[in-house]
Parts: C-alpha cells; structure tokens; sequence
C-alpha cells in the first residue's frame, strides 16, 4: 500500500540530473508521479503502477501532468476538505442530509429556482 509522500522531497533525474517535477496523481489516491520535463521519463514509486491501474489511470498516464489535469484535483480536493469543515460544524447525520439534497438538487431542472427559493425565503438566525 502507498502511503502519502507529499514531505518526500524533491528527486533528481537519473538521466539528465535535473530536479523532477512532482504530479498529485489524485482520485483517491494519495501519492505523486515524478516527471522530468528534459526526458519525458515518468518515475514511480514500488506499487503506483498496481494503484493507477485499480483506477483506471493507467491507460492515460500523460494526462497527469496537464494543467487542466491538476486543476481538476485541487479543485476535489478543496470540495471534499470543505465538505468535512461543514460536516464539522453541523454533525454528520445533518451532513448526509444535506449531501443527499445537494445531489438531488444537482440533477432537477429547476435548480436555480429552487436555489433561490432557498436564499430568499428562508428566514432564521445565521450562526
């Protein structure tokens, strides 16, 4: 099993001696690919291979590294620490139901009247 190597730092390529480039690989799972852009080489810890393809990342390796890529996982992973802050807050039980909401709400196609029903209706205090 990979564990977490975002403090691992940073490894020189072995062919031509500059430093890689480190790539969240993301999707639950918490390591990185090294690449070096002077190669083109793609450097892996033992297991990453057996853990990219559980996930099916094997077979477009070379999409790691875009920037549309990357984006994409900080992007989750910012939803996912905001979704355990308000889970934080408001208790799980709570949470789910709103989590069921929001996925609901996320496929209905009146969506954005329902959004603002909710914004402008609902009178309370504010914590």
């Amino acid at each position: 099993m990979l564990t977490d190597d975002s403090k691992q730092p940073a490894l020189i390529c072995p062919e031509s001696g500059r430093v890689l480039i480190r790539y969240r690989v993301g999707h639950g799972l918490n390591f990185h690919v090294d690449h070096s852009s002077e190669t083109g080489g793609i450097w892996l810890n033992k297991g990453a291979w057996e853990a990219l393809r559980s996930k099916g990342l094997h077979v477009e390796l070379n999409l790691i590294f875009s920037a549309s890529y990357q984006r994409q996982i900080r992007t989750e992973e910012y939803e996912e620490a905001l979704g355990r802050r308000f889970c934080d807050r408001i208790g799980q039980k709570d949470f789910d139901k709103v989590a069921a909401f929001k996925r609901w709400l996320a496929d209905h196609p009146k969506r954005g009247h329902i959004r603002s029903y909710l914004l402008y209706n609902i009178k309370g205090d504010e914590e």
